[in-house]
C-alpha cells in the first residue's frame, strides 16, 4: 500500500522490454529458439520480458516489494505482467477497435478491468511512441529499429527463413521512408486517435500533431528521394503530406482510400507486422497521467 500508484505503473514500463534480443517473435518462433520453445511459441518475447523482470526482482538487493505482504506482491504482480503481455503486436488492433468504441468517460474507476486495460493501453502506447516525438527525435528511433530489421533479415537469409516484406530492402531509403508512412498511417494513427481522445493531455503536448508531422516528413523524403516512382498511390500520400498536420480528418479518409489498393494492402500487413517489434523507452508523462487515478472499490488489488 506504500508504494505509489505510478510507481507501480512504472515498474511495467521499464521492464517491458528487458533483455531484448534485438529480433522480433517470429524470427524466435521461426528459428526454434529455446526462448520459442520455453514459452510455447506464444507471446514468446514478453513472456521472456516478464519472465526475467521478476527474476531480477527476486535478487534482495533489487526486491523493492520486499516489504509488502504476499497477497499485495502478488497482485502486482499480475498487473505488471498483463501489462507487458499486452505489448504483443497481435493484440494491437483488437484494442484499438476497442478503445475506438469506448465513450465517455472511457473507463470505470471501480472496474479492476478497466483500470487493468487503462495501465496496459499507457504502457503499449510508450512502445508506440517514437514517432510521436519531434522529427529530429523520432528519426532517431527510425535509424535504429530499420538497423535491427535488417540485422535480422540478414541473418534469416543466412538461415534460410522467410523474410518479413517490410524487413527486406532497408538500405534503400526510399523503402524505409515508405515503410514509416505506412506504419504511422494504418498502425499509429488510429491507436494514438483514440488514447489522444481518452487522455486529453497527450494531445496538448504535441503527440498526435508530432506524429502527423512525421508522417508528412517520411512521405516527403520518400518523393524527394525517388521523384519519377510511386505511382497513384505515392502522389496520394504526398499530397495528403503536404495538408494542414493538425487536420486528423484529411489523414484519415487518405488511409481509407488507401485501403482500397492491393498494394497499400500489402504495405498495411507489412506495417502491422513491423508493429510487433517496435521498442521505445516508455514515456513517464503517460504512466504518471493515471497515477492519480482512486482505487474506488478500497481493495488494495495493485491495479491502477
Amino acid at each position: 500500500a506504500s508504494t505509489s500508484r505510478a510507481s507501480r505503473n512504472s515498474r511495467a514500463s521499464l521492464c517491458h522490454d528487458v533483455d531484448h534480443p534485438g529480433n522480433t517473435n517470429s524470427f524466435e518462433v521461426n528459428s526454434e529458439t529455446k526462448l520459442a520453445l520455453v514459452h510455447n511459441d506464444l507471446s514468446v518475447l514478453e513472456n521472456h520480458h516478464a519472465h526475467t523482470t521478476f527474476l531480477i526482482l527476486r535478487e534482495p538487493r533489487c526486491n523493492i516489494f520486499s516489504n509488502l505482504e504476499r497477497e499485495n506482491y502478488r497482485s502486482i504482480k499480475s498487473t505488471i505482467v498483463q501489462a507487458i503481455l499486452a505489448t504483443d503486436m497481435t493484440t494491437h488492433f483488437e484494442v484499438c477497435k476497442r478503445l475506438d468504441g469506448r465513450t465517455e468517460p472511457f473507463y470505470d474507476r471501480s472496474s479492476k478491468a478497466d483500470r487493468q486495460e487503462v495501465v496496459n493501453v499507457l504502457i503499449h502506447s510508450s512502445d508506440l511512441s517514437g514517432q510521436t516525438f519531434p522529427t529530429p527525435v523520432a528519426a532517431v528511433w527510425e535509424g535504429r529499429i530499420s538497423a535491427e530489421f535488417q540485422a535480422q533479415a540478414e541473418r534469416e537469409q543466412k538461415a534460410g527463413l522467410p523474410v518479413a516484406p517490410f524487413m527486406k530492402n532497408l538500405d534503400d531509403p526510399v523503402v524505409r521512408a515508405n515503410n514509416q508512412v505506412n506504419f504511422i498511417e494504418f498502425v499509429l494513427v488510429p491507436w494514438w486517435r483514440s488514447v489522444c481522445r481518452m487522455f486529453p493531455g497527450l494531445r496538448e503536448m504535441g503527440c498526435f500533431d508530432n506524429l502527423i508531422n512525421n508522417r508528412k516528413h517520411h512521405a516527403e523524403r520518400a518523393k524527394m528521394l525517388q521523384p519519377q516512382q510511386g505511382g497513384a498511390a505515392a502522389a496520394a500520400s504526398a499530397a495528403d503530406a503536404s495538408g494542414d498536420s493538425k487536420t486528423e480528418k484529411d489523414t484519415l479518409s487518405v488511409a481509407s482510400a488507401d485501403r482500397s489498393s492491393s498494394n497499400a494492402t500489402d504495405s498495411f500487413a507489412a506495417a502491422a507486422s513491423a508493429g510487433q517489434h517496435l521498442r521505445h523507452e516508455a514515456s513517464a508523462s503517460s504512466v504518471s497521467s493515471f497515477s492519480g487515478m482512486d482505487d474506488d472499490d478500497g481493495d488494495d488489488d495493485g491495479v491502477y
